[in-house]
């Protein structure tokens, strides 16, 4: 898989990998997405502050993720053994300071190419 940083073209393919994401994590009992959030605008708006990352397979956008320096306010005032040091942070929350999902035919392994929906015959 490459990294690269996320261009305008990707949104459209970001969000349907994200509805493919939300539907998948529906079917396991967990709500911390759906049609609400996160929006095209949401990655728009990642995207304008050059925080929004694709991963690519075969030049296939597979992975977003957002990267950004944005703390969740209960880790802010931690015992980090380097405050004073750069970070990065990707978020696992829905607090819309950052996004990481990924393709469930990906993170299972499935190959949707071969008509192999998510490694599932």
């Amino acid at each position: 898989m490459e990294f690269r940083e996320a261009e305008q073209k990707d949104v459209a393919v970001i969000c349907e990998l994200v509805a493919a994401a939300i539907a998948h994590m529906q079917e396991q009992g967990i709500d911390q997405w759906d049609k609400y959030y996160p929006t095209a605008e949401d990655f728009l708006s990642d995207l304008e502050e050059n925080t929004l990352l694709v991963g690519t397979i075969d030049g296939e956008v597979a992975v977003t993720v957002t990267v950004n320096q944005t703390c969740e306010p209960e880790y802010q005032n931690g015992d980090w053994q380097h405050r004073e040091q750069k970070y990065c942070i990707v978020p696992s929350t829905t607090s819309g300071e950052g996004r990481c999902g990924t393709d469930p035919c990906v993170y299972r392994g499935g190959d949707e190419k071969e008509g192999n929906r998510c490694g599932e015959a």
